[in-house]
């Protein structure tokens, strides 16, 4: 199982780093937020461009990109196009409309590959203080997300806003 973890940990800096990563000058990332009680099993990893990274045990990965600019509030539709750019094979499983922290936010269920690497993918996208934030669990698709999912289900939980 190792060796294709590889792979998938390249990559998902590459892909899921998108909400970080920007050609405008005037773009920032959110200092005013930070993770906290992270379940069993979680260990922090090189964020690379990205806010937060952990690795659990089970081989996935946990993401949290942050990308700010004064006046912008993107569609949510558009920002979930951009997060699952480069995956292959992409199939969007489920996708609906829920609140975080009292805001309208985009949860999305998709499978597809990364480097050749079948993959789940749970995200969370929402808009707040001017800030883009997505949330994105990866699992390779040797796994269930079921209770990864519903450990980080609650963002509310592991996300404090300062």
């Amino acid at each position: 199982m190792k060796p294709l973890l590889i792979p998938i940990w390249a990559c998902i800096f590459i892909i899921f780093g998108s909400c970080s990563l920007s050609v405008d000058p005037k773009t920032y990332k959110s200092n005013n937020y930070k993770v906290v009680n992270l379940p069993d099993g979680w260990s922090s990893t090189d964020p690379d461009l990205s806010d937060f990274a952990y690795q659990h045990g089970s081989g996935a990965f946990l993401v949290f990109n942050s990308v700010c600019k004064k006046y912008s509030m993107p569609e949510l539709a558009a920002l979930k196009n951009s997060l699952l750019y480069g995956v292959s094979d992409l199939k969007v499983t489920k996708e609906k409309k829920v609140k975080v922290f009292n805001r309208e936010a985009l949860e999305v269920n998709s499978v597809g590959k990364i480097d050749g690497v079948g993959v789940h993918i749970f995200s969370k996208i929402f808009n707040r203080n001017h800030c883009t934030h997505d949330v994105v669990l990866i699992s390779p698709q040797t796994r269930t997300l079921g209770s990864l999912k519903k450990e980080i289900g609650d963002l509310e939980k592991i996300m404090v806003f300062e």
